[in-house]
């Protein structure tokens, strides 16, 4: 390989790395807003299940 090859490949290998590494990112972030509305939803249920029973 000449060394204007190698800089390629080098530069591909760059670019494959950063966009897989945004890519986790983004699946990070959604999987934690994820957690959060589920975390939500639970709460709001809760307060739902208190508010019949008090009424009771």
């Amino acid at each position: 390989m000449t060394l204007l090859g190698v800089l390629i490949y080098l530069a591909a290998t760059l670019v494959i790395v950063v966009c897989v590494s945004m890519e986790v990112d983004i699946v990070r972030r959604w999987l934690k807003e994820r957690r959060q509305k589920q975390m939500v939803r639970e709460m709001i249920e809760d307060l739902r299940k208190k508010n019949r029973e008090e009424k009771e």
